[in-house]
């Protein structure tokens, strides 16, 4: 179509016509364009929260959503923006092993210890693995489970 409207304004001398159509379509392209991402995001997060664990600090706040279809959802929000992340985990008695991690996330490991706190309450921690045994990352973020399903 974009050919069509150039070859017809460089043949007929239309050439202001031919920026402002030019641009018109540019602009609904873009628009196009962001329409369908914005409805594929909305089908990746579709499925059901299995689980979700929440930290809370008084400039930023950080929640993990575990999905029924095995996929996750990490959103860091702070005084400037918001930022998320996605991928794959999966869950064995009480280890998560997430698939991909964010450069400049708040999850420095892929794997994820969950264990009782003192309140009774259900907490998650950045776990290493030496010798077989887990081993609590210091200077990490547990996140608390605010919602099971």
């Amino acid at each position: 179509m974009v050919g069509v409207i150039i070859y017809v304004g460089i043949t007929k001398g239309n050439r202001g016509k031919l920026y402002y159509i030019f641009i018109t379509f540019l602009i609904m392209g873009i628009c196009i364009y962001t329409a369908i991402n914005y409805s594929e995001i909305k089908k990746v997060d579709s499925s059901p929260v299995i689980m979700k664990f929440s930290y809370t600090n008084d400039l930023a706040s950080s929640h993990l959503e575990l999905r029924q279809d095995d996929t996750y959802l990490l959103t860091q929000n702070n005084f400037m923006g918001e930022e998320f992340s996605r991928g794959k985990y999966s869950i064995q008695d009480s280890i998560i092993k997430l698939g991909y991690i964010s450069v400049g996330s708040v999850i420095k490991s892929e794997t994820l210890l969950m264990r009782k706190g003192l309140a009774d309450e259900t907490i998650l921690y950045q776990v290493d693995k030496d010798d077989n045994q887990y081993r609590i990352i210091e200077k990490t973020l547990p996140f608390i489970l605010t919602t099971s399903k």
